[in-house]
């Protein structure tokens, strides 16, 4: 008897942490849904379009085969906002991450990732989706980040990513638009966007070219 409830006890308690991985863009349920956050990976661009990462040797030549490295202190400052009220939320993390052959896809065999170079991968999060409540209800939101880096841009000129997204429920929602600096990219050659069969959350390359002083 003890072993059957001890049996019971693990499965109410694996069933009480399920929610916490289930995938949350766009689900066709009422949840209880875990929170996922939004990811973007962007690649700093000069206007004759070589990688400025990679050209500052951010990651450095320690180790070839390593392609994740944290941001220091002062090497750039990255800020999410929520546009509607103008929240700042909170930052999962923020790495320099080299792009390589392993993530290259089968699916997408024409794509080669490598060529990408050194990114910044930034992932922020908005618990307001996934809360009962404001997240319930049906409307439109957009969430703007920041960009400042002297060493990167050579000024200290804030550059824009925004993501528009529709929110029809409770951890059900789509994105579906995005500006860089002002202007209106397409995300139809975008892999990671793409990747998400039409579930489309805030997961994608963006690029920021940079113009000049």
């Amino acid at each position: 008897m003890k072993k059957f409830l001890r049996n019971i006890l693990m499965f109410m308690l694996v069933l009480s942490i399920m929610p916490t991985f289930t995938s949350c863009d766009k689900v066709e349920n009422d949840g209880p849904f875990g929170i996922s956050p939004f990811t973007l990976f962007v690649r700093f661009e000069s206007p004759n379009g070589t990688n400025i990462l990679d050209s500052l040797n951010i990651i450095g030549d320690v180790n070839k085969d390593e392609r994740i490295l944290n941001i220091d202190n002062g090497e750039i400052d990255v800020k999410c906002y929520r546009v509607s009220d103008n929240k700042l939320l909170e930052t999962i993390s923020e790495l320099w991450i080299r792009a390589n052959e392993s993530w290259n896809s089968k699916d997408n065999p024409d794509y080669h990732y490598e060529k990408l170079g050194t990114m910044l991968r930034t992932s922020f999060v908005d618990a307001d989706i996934w809360n009962e409540g404001k997240g319930s209800t049906k409307h439109d939101e957009s969430y703007v980040v920041n960009m400042k880096s002297h060493k990167i841009f050579g000024n200290d000129k804030t550059h824009t990513i925004k993501w528009y997204i529709h929110i029809y429920g409770r951890g059900y929602y789509e994105a579906y638009k995005c500006e860089v600096d002002g202007k209106q990219v397409s995300l139809d050659n975008d892999p990671l966007y793409q990747s998400q069969n039409n579930n489309h959350g805030i997961y994608a390359i963006n690029t920021v070219q940079i113009l000049g002083n």
